[in-house]
């Protein structure tokens, strides 16, 4: 061997000793993608990832990598190496304003919970050690792109070890939505062009990052991105492509039967197909992405010299739902994606929840297109890398992740048990009260605490090896290996000092149905702007879900409700179960009246809230009645109310008896003028069914079409507030509901977000709400935005309520560049529809708005025509405009509020039937 070999030999057996290079990591996370979502098991010839199936053949993928069944815990773990039971950030809470560092037990719960739940933490200790600042401390450079959930300032990727982050955005998910706009308000992420992809965008910065970096030093990088969480949307050229490639598979979905049995509550099954056409584009854009990221390595020529891990954060979404249209035209109603053939999913402690796709690229370790069995976990990936890298694990830090090289290396390696704490109540399909579990070997065991009998914990067994859908539970055949794994969850506990739940003070027998446990409570969550019954049938109502229309203003909560015959027919599901109303304007003192029957006798309760108030107090407006059980009885309950009442409750009797009301009625019994206000509860007739006039029987006129849309209505008094029905995320950096009222302050408008974003559908909507300011100064900003005519959405109309006056302006489009209403001449067309923007600004009309009061806005569009009031009497305008008679789509309302902000309250929307 002459002199120059030898020397070679020796550098490459160095090297090989070291494990010198590579140095860098991209460390891809995906966001809410489910095993079954890729193609890398061969579970989906639906969806397409060709670039996660390219990334895959430089490296090795893991057929059993497992993640905590929620985000914010899944990056907590990658951060510090512990379990989420350990390190207390156990649910998705790290955007919420409150900064909690441990997690809690709560002393009691609801009577129908045996256990108590665990408050997670919401913020990570400060002085625990996260990866990127201890890579940055070896001298590498970071950047962190995408979604983070762990934290905003002091606790963004900038304060955890990260140079560089964008777009520097805290929430769980996309700003507004994927496509531009999207609103971010980092100064260097400029906003994208209309129809711009958040997903394109992020991985041409990290691209640009990647290429313009410091070679002189190695680089950590995260891309963690956005796709494919909520809210759901994506480019409509690839929603087509999947929509046609779905074909016929979708025939039949359109029946009514099937689409309202996916909006109640039914027992969860398994093995559905994935067939929404929107979220099979979205996994297309998040595969681009990877592939952008892919090219742009290739392209620089450091391939080998990167390790790239491919992960997801949690199991996929089946809790959720769209309304999709079919290549047919029919539409149809799917959830998200399915798991199949694991059981459950996003937010369950089954498979389908925790079990992740992963794909890891080590040059010159890992070989190309490998496959390992070996069981890993995410915080496994905090050792890992750190070994890999070569930098020292921190002293006197726990660390629960197991450093799986020797797995990447392709050698034998058996992990250890693993665990998974999922410590509350849930309401995804299949979900389990709070529970930990445990893998080992084959075997895995569910320990759900204290739901066993006489407060003893409840078990599930199955052999994931003979069983991987978890259908057949071993407890009651294997109950040595139950305790022996069980020890092992015990043992853990204690080491890691871990907050489990305690059997539950206020537990009532007679208030559990165990029946409902793993069943999704009112069936798919759908978007906002989804309108359940959107489509008339000649089918029956579904006995558990009355319409609002038949509900006549009153709302249910935490019981299913129907009118049936000439009553509101009630079922309390075992929470505590009212009836409420928030639209009562009634002096007082009042009389409340009601008819109505229980099957047993007990005691209700009436709350109530006044003008003045913003909440309902928790003590001192609350009148109890008693209720004789088994026949109809007229009871009257007088309420010493002092001022206005505005909103009222009734609490039921007892929380498993249904209850049947025939009518309400709520009369003043002061000195002033008496008003009342009154509710006859009444089924909604079939049209063609005869009906008495002046005694004679005639028959109703036959409707036009069974297949036409209900019209648009909304309403949202923040007092039992969804914040599902909003576009905005709510709470945020500015916003909160508090006191029953959404609260706001700073600023936003141009570059900041709006305060509330509402997506709506109609023509001739009536539109209603109230505001106040709470300091002088500031400015309300209300937007109407709608078609432009020409195939786009933009803005329509702008009503502005500054203190001293209202400013109006209409945003009409044209196709013709020259119009003399053209203000904007540097604003481009419309990419889509290629209308240009005009600006119709009319002068500010005085109006003194300058006291701290709560103001009464409405809009009334008819036609061509809107009608704009303030407190009714005091200021009122009437426009017309060719463009009022396009259909709205969007209310966003800005504000400049100063540091004591703004309250906006009973935001009220509703078409005019005959605008459809």
């Amino acid at each position: 061997m002459n002199r120059i070999t030898s020397l070679f030999v020796l550098l490459l057996i160095a090297s090989s000793a070291t494990g010198k290079s590579p140095q860098n990591v991209v460390l891809i996370l995906a966001d809410d993608l489910g095993w079954a979502d890729t193609t890398l098991y061969g579970k989906t010839s639906f969806y397409e990832t060709p670039n996660i199936q390219r990334l895959a053949a430089r490296g090795m993928t893991f057929s059993n990598a497992y993640a905590s069944p929620i985000c914010s815990p899944t990056r907590a773990s990658i951060m510090t190496g512990q379990n989420p039971a350990r390190h207390g950030m156990t649910a998705p809470a790290a955007h919420l304003p409150t900064t909690r560092f441990e997690a809690t037990v709560s002393a009691s719960g609801p009577a129908h919970q045996k256990c108590t739940n665990v408050r997670s933490s919401t913020r990570l200790a400060t002085e625990l050690p996260f990866l990127s600042e201890l890579v940055k401390d070896a001298g590498y450079s970071t950047a962190h792109f995408g979604k983070w959930h762990l934290g905003r300032e002091p606790h963004s990727p900038l304060e955890r070890g990260f140079d560089l982050d964008l777009p520097h955005w805290w929430g769980p998910g996309p700003k507004s939505s994927y496509l531009a706009p999207w609103g971010y308000e980092h100064p260097d992420f400029k906003e994208g062009q209309p129809g711009e992809h958040i997903e394109d965008r992020m991985a041409a910065e990290a691209v640009a990052w990647l290429k313009n970096r410091d070679s002189n030093h190695p680089f950590f990088m995260n891309y963690w991105q956005f796709s494919v969480h909520a809210p759901f949307g994506a480019k409509p050229e690839l929603i087509e492509y999947y929509r046609q490639k779905l074909g016929n598979s979708v025939v039949g979905l359109e029946k009514p039967e099937t689409r309202e049995k996916r909006l109640q509550s039914h027992p969860p099954g398994v093995g559905l197909p994935q067939q929404s056409p929107t979220y099979a584009a979205m996994v297309h854009s998040l595969d681009d992405a990877v592939g952008s990221l892919l090219d742009a390595i290739d392209a620089e020529g450091i391939a080998d010299e990167i390790i790239i891990i491919f992960y997801s954060d949690n199991g996929g979404n089946i809790h959720c739902g769209l309304e999709e249209t079919a290549a047919s035209g029919n539409r149809y109603i799917t959830p998200i994606t399915s798991n199949a053939p694991l059981r459950g999913g996003k937010g369950g402690i089954h498979e389908g929840g925790i079990r992740v796709p992963a794909v890891v690229v080590w040059p010159g370790m890992t070989q190309p297109g490998s496959r390992s069995e070996v069981r890993i976990q995410s915080n496994d990936l905090y050792p890992t890398i750190l070994k890999m890298l070569q930098v020292e694990q921190p002293k006197e830090h726990a660390i629960d992740g197991v450093d799986f090289t020797q797995a990447l290396r392709g050698q034998a390696m058996e992990r250890g048990p693993m665990f998974t704490y999922v410590p509350g109540h849930g309401a995804t399909p299949h979900w389990l009260p709070p529970s930990m579990a445990v893998h080992h070997g084959d075997w895995k065991l569910i320990r759900t605490f204290h739901y066993g009998e006489h407060g003893e914990h409840e078990y599930r067994l199955y052999n994931l090896q003979e069983d991987l859908g978890e259908s057949d539970n071993l407890a009651g055949v294997h109950p040595q290996k139950v305790r022996e794994l069980d020890q092992l969850i015990e043992q853990y506990i204690a080491a890691a000092d871990v907050v489990v739940p305690q059997p539950n003070p206020n537990f009532d027998p007679a208030a559990f149905d165990p029946a409902t446990i793993g069943v999704q409570p009112g069936g798919l969550k759908m978007p906002p702007a989804f309108k359940s019954s959107q489509v008339k049938t000649a089918d029956p109502k579904p006995a558990n879900a009355a319409s609002q229309k038949s509900l006549l203003g009153w709302i249910a909560k935490n019981t299913p409700s129907r009118v049936q015959g000439e009553t509101l027919q009630l079922s309390p599901a075992g929470r505590r179960a009212f009836i409420a109303n928030a639209k009562i304007r009634v002096p007082g003192p009042v009389d409340v009246k009601l008819r109505m029957k229980t099957r047993k006798a007990g005691v209700c309760r009436l709350q109530w809230r006044t003008e003045d108030q913003d909440t309902f107090p928790e003590t001192g407006q609350e009148q109890s009645f008693d209720v004789d059980g088994g026949d109809w009885q007229e009871l009257s309950v007088p309420l010493k109310i002092q001022g206005r009442l505005v909103h009222l409750r009734l609490v039921l009797s007892d929380s498993k008896q249904p209850t049947e009301i025939d009518w309400i009625e709520v009369n003043s019994t002061g000195d002033q003028p008496q008003q009342s206000q009154r509710w006859d509860f009444k089924e909604t007739k079939d049209p063609k069914e005869p009906v008495k006039v002046n005694d004679k029987v005639k028959h109703k006129p036959a409707a036009v079409s069974t297949d036409r849309p209900q019209p648009f209505s909304f309403h949202e008094s923040f007092d039992d507030f969804d914040a599902s029905q909003f576009l905005t995320t709510i709470p945020n950096k500015n916003t909160e509901v508090k006191k029953g009222v959404l609260w706001t302050h700073g600023a936003s408008g141009g570059k900041y977000p709006p305060m509330v974003y509402l997506e709506v559908d109609g023509k001739d909507l009536d539109i209603s709400f109230r505001y106040r300011h709470l300091q002088a100064g500031g400015m309300v900003w209300f937007f109407v935005d709608g078609d432009d005519g020409f195939g786009s959405i933009d803005h329509m109309l702008r009503v502005k309520f500054n203190r001293s006056g209202i400013q109006l302006q209409i945003d009409a489009h044209s196709l013709d560049p020259n119009h003399p209403d053209r203000q904007n001449n540097a604003r481009p067309a419309d990419p889509v529809s290629g209308a240009y923007r005009l600006n119709k600004r009319f002068p500010q009309e005085d109006v003194n708005l300058t006291t701290n009061v709560w103001r009464d806005v409405s809009l009334s569009f008819q036609g061509n025509q809107v009608t704009i009031a303030v407190d009714q009497d005091v200021w009122h305008k009437t426009l017309e405009h060719a463009c009022f008679n396009q259909t709205k789509r969007k209310l966003l309302w800005m504000q400049n509020g100063g540091e004591q902000g703004i309250e906006i309250d009973d935001i009220k929307i509703k078409e005019s039937p005959e605008a459809r």
